[in-house]
């Protein structure tokens, strides 16, 4: 009897994509929101986000590291950046959209407009940073 062995190829894009979906849950989970409920959670959320600017830098390395994931993922995107920069506009909103109806019950105020800001701006740095290095990477082959 001769039996082949069949093995099941899986594409290894698919784990990194996986991931990118992880890394997408962990940066619009509303982390006020589930620090409420679990409190050694809030204790180290207070800590390390309590400060302005450590605010400022975990909004900007979140959304730095999910450009940075999606642009590796989906090479495509760095020919389309109004589409690229459309559907980081869109996470952003989702974003504070959660945050304002999980914990903060209020409507859009100034400082959700400056984190919409910063997610942005990481954002568009990360695409400006990939397509010059493409650029500069072409220009030298």
């Amino acid at each position: 009897m001769n039996h082949k062995r069949h093995s099941l190829k899986i594409n290894p894009r698919y784990g990194w994509i996986a991931a990118l979906f992880f890394l997408m849950g962990l940066a619009m989970t509303p982390y006020g929101w589930v620090a409420a409920w679990w409190p050694g959670l809030g204790f180290v959320v207070d800590a390390l986000f309590s400060a302005e600017w450590a605010h400022v830098a975990g909004h900007m390395g979140i959304f730095a590291l999910l450009a940075t994931a999606v642009l590796t993922l989906f090479p495509r995107l760095q020919k389309h950046p109004a589409l690229f920069l459309t559907i980081f506009a869109f996470l952003a909103l989702l974003q504070e959209g959660l945050q304002l109806v999980t914990f903060k019950h209020r409507p859009i105020v100034a400082d959700d407009l400056f984190d919409l800001a910063v997610d942005m701006v990481a954002v568009t740095a990360v695409y400006l940073i990939v397509r010059y290095s493409q650029k500069k990477k072409r220009r030298t082959l």
